[in-house]
């Protein structure tokens, strides 16, 4: 158990410590729909505006858990730590947001059109520190999920985490 905690401790420490820098994208730079018109947007923009991602609670990453796709890239390089420490501090307590962080750092199969344009325009944002703490934080993701099917007698499944760590240590 103590393994288990150092672990999630040192990954917490590389996620603090590879987005130290990261700039908040601004207020009116939030959400991928401006216009006020998308009632998603507008909650999240509420929530999110003005907040540094340092104080974003695991509660609140568990309350938004859909929000990641309707960042502007700018706003999910920056908020995306604030998931990930989430998830790393109480993966169970986050509800399904572990599952749109590795979603949403996966990239398409299809490496041309929308979906890929999007994840493109999010991936190249991330500077060399910010991408080793992904890195981090996607090997302890890899790691937990072994352990979980490992702890119930039973071998996983296609990793969820497989991809996204492919593409992340490529870079």
């Amino acid at each position: 158990m103590e393994t288990i905690r150092t672990a999630r401790d040192a990954v917490k420490g590389k996620i603090l410590e590879g987005f130290s820098a990261t700039p908040y994208p601004g207020d009116e730079h939030l959400v991928a729909v401006q216009d006020g018109t998308d009632p998603e947007c507008r909650e999240i923009e509420g929530a999110f505006k003005g907040k540094d991602w340092r104080d974003v609670s695991v509660e609140m990453v568990r309350d938004h858990k859909d929000a990641l796709p309707l960042f502007t890239p700018a706003a999910f390089r920056y908020y995306l730590p604030a998931y990930m420490t989430g998830c790393v501090e109480s993966p169970r307590e986050v509800d399904v947001a572990l599952d749109s962080v590795l979603f949403n750092l996966t990239p398409p199969k299809k490496r041309s059109g929308a979906q890929w344009d999007l994840f493109w325009a999010r991936a190249q944002r991330f500077d060399e520190r910010e991408r080793k703490a992904i890195r981090s934080f996607l090997e302890l993701m890899e790691q937990d999920e072994i352990e979980d099917w490992a702890s119930a007698g039973m071998k996983p499944p296609k990793s969820r985490v497989k991809s996204a760590l492919a593409y992340w240590k490529g870079l």
